[in-house]
């Protein structure tokens, strides 16, 4: 797991087995590093995902309510997975509140580890 040092979220992945959580352990550089070592990616719309596409990874590229910031290699190696909705994009960069008062951060939250999976394989 590669996230930045205020993204504590990542705390609960800790109790899986076989996870390594680098959250706020590595550089820009370290992180691209550890992206190139591995064989598939799973990543939101970040640089780790334009890492991963340059490197030429097998990437799932989760997609959430950002405007821009797409893969450019869903031909080849990335997997896009979004949700088409009314309130997407929420703001000009997707960092916005969220709008969404029935289902809070529903672009993201819809996206089910079933949908990832079949998409690693």
């Amino acid at each position: 797991v590669l996230a930045g040092p205020n993204d504590t979220f990542t705390n609960e992945l800790n109790v899986l087995p076989n996870i390594i959580n680098l959250t706020g352990q590595t550089t820009l550089l370290q992180s691209a590093a550890v992206i190139k070592l591995a064989n598939k990616i799973i990543t939101n719309d970040t640089g780790m995902l334009h890492f991963s596409e340059q490197l030429g990874k097998k990437t799932v590229a989760l997609m959430g309510p950002a405007p821009f910031g797409y893969p450019s290699k869903t031909q080849t190696t990335t997997t896009l997975i979004e949700k088409t909705l009314k309130c997407k994009p929420c703001s000009k960069h997707g960092q916005g509140p969220c709008v969404n008062k029935v289902y809070y951060h529903e672009c993201m939250d819809s996206i089910t580890p079933e949908e990832v999976q079949n998409a690693l394989l």
